[in-house]
């Protein structure tokens, strides 16, 4: 309404309610019926004056608040605009290319209430698919949050580092690469990305995660740069990829295609190095085994043991204290 009242002079107060008025004779010509006398219009004082105190009362408690977040943003329109709003990366409207912007938001501080989501089930009288579909939104998952150091040229720890999470840390000895989001912090940062990567990551970021999650994407880059592992001190490349989803968990994955399909599938598009460390019961001379089992004799002190012995070990392990850590972890995120 901002832009449409820029470029024609009509107040937007105006322009809103004449699109009323074209609504409510559109819906009584075509005979649905309303209860015109409950008609309200959220642009109305009457209104808004509820919902300006709704807010306010959450701000009081701590439950409104502002931050920095990513958005779609159009030079020539000087606004945001929803993924939907940018078709083959350019603006609906005026088709100027669109940047990612880092701007100040409000959010609503529904993590609060994650476990009270969870819990609060149990006393509705919901289908139990819908339950299921708040119980996957919310995302609950108990796993590990293991802290990579990336290195310099000469593999001596720079001061930065890549946090991941994983349901599977008896897996870690397969891991051959880290995966970042295009939207993570550390992209651009851990190291200056070529021409071919910047087009990449460019291009990426404007892809929707829903977009990338659908189509099963494995696109990805190489940064050059490498993170040390923090049990067998292997230098490991740092990729780009778009199926990793920004929004969930620390926006980065430990890639280990010996026991992940989407690691595999990964991997071999981009000629990644494929390691199996854990072996099942039964014999398979497959690339990939996605079961427990028990750990190859090729890591020392932790060959043989079984998943469950190796996850034990290394959180027993103090060498470990603050590198791997367990933890619960959930996509749900705060309302923007």
């Amino acid at each position: 309404a901002e832009n449409y009242a820029i470029k024609t002079g009509v107040h937007p107060a105006e322009t809103t309610r004449n699109a009323i008025h074209t609504f409510r004779r559109q819906i009584k010509r075509v005979g649905i019926s309303y209860d015109w006398e409950a008609e309200i219009a959220t642009s109305h004082p009457g209104y808004y004056k509820w919902t300006q105190w709704l807010f306010l009362e959450l701000y009081k408690k701590g439950l409104a608040y502002q931050g920095d977040g990513m958005v779609n943003w159009c030079p020539s329109c000087q606004t945001v605009l929803a993924n939907e709003q940018v078709v083959n990366g350019a603006c609906e409207r005026c088709e100027t290319e669109v940047i990612q912007k880092k701007m100040k938001q409000w959010f609503f501080k529904i993590t609060d209430y994650k476990d009270e989501l969870i819990s609060g089930l149990d006393q509705v009288d919901w289908p139990e698919a819908t339950k299921q579909q708040q119980l996957h939104w919310i995302g609950k998952s108990e796993g590990h949050e293991v802290v990579w150091e990336v290195v310099d040229g000469a593999g001596i720890p720079n001061g930065k580092s890549i946090k991941t999470f994983t349901t599977r840390l008896d897996t870690i000895f397969g891991v051959t690469f880290i995966a970042l989001s295009v939207k993570h912090d550390l992209v651009g940062e851990i190291r200056p990305l070529g021409k071919e990567a910047q087009k990449y990551v460019s291009e990426a970021v404007i892809q929707s995660e829903s977009e990338a999650k659908r189509s099963g994407s494995k696109n990805g880059i190489d940064t050059g740069t490498k993170v040390k592992h923090p049990i067998t001190g292997e230098l490991i490349p740092v990729w780009i990829a778009d199926f990793v989803i920004g929004s969930y968990g620390t926006g980065a994955v430990m890639g280990v295609p010996g026991h992940d399909g989407r690691d595999n599938e990964f991997a071999k598009i981009h000629t990644i190095k494929i390691e199996r460390a854990i072996e099942g019961n039964q014999e398979n001379s497959s690339d990939l085994y996605e079961g427990k089992g028990v750990l190859t004799t090729d890591f020392p002190n932790f060959g043989g043991l079984t998943s469950e012995q190796a996850i034990e070990k290394i959180e027993a392990e103090p060498t470990y204290s603050g590198v791997i850590t367990k933890t619960t972890q959930y996509k749900l995120r705060d309302w923007l």
